[in-house]
């Protein structure tokens, strides 16, 4: 691979890095004020970390995939959208797939 091919991959795979940080960060920080919030509350330490991991462990990643495989599973189900996959080229749905370039970010780094 030649230096420049190498360098705009770099400059990807920073920004995929950063982007990465700064969701985690804003994750973090929600669960931060909803701590806070429990803690102003009157109920118990026990119901506190309950509540808190409810919303930390099944809520968070429930409201991330929920959303796709709703619409994953609305896509399947229309003809128009199978329609239009069955006459697109086959090079261009690969070419589709290059979004996992964003994705080998987290193993290079």
């Amino acid at each position: 691979m030649s230096d420049g091919v190498l360098r705009e991959l770099a400059q990807i795979f920073d920004f995929a890095g950063v982007y990465g940080i700064v969701r985690i960060a804003i994750v973090f920080l929600i669960l931060v004020g909803y701590w806070s919030g429990l803690k102003r509350s009157r109920i118990t330490t026990g119901q506190r970390a309950a509540a808190w991991l409810f919303v930390a462990v099944p809520l968070i990643p429930f409201a991330i995939f929920a959303p796709v495989l709703v619409g994953l599973i609305l896509l399947m189900r229309s003809a128009r959208v199978s329609e239009a996959i069955d006459v697109v080229p086959a090079d261009w749905l690969i070419g589709l797939q290059a979004y996992r370039l964003f994705g080998a970010a987290f193993l290079v780094q």
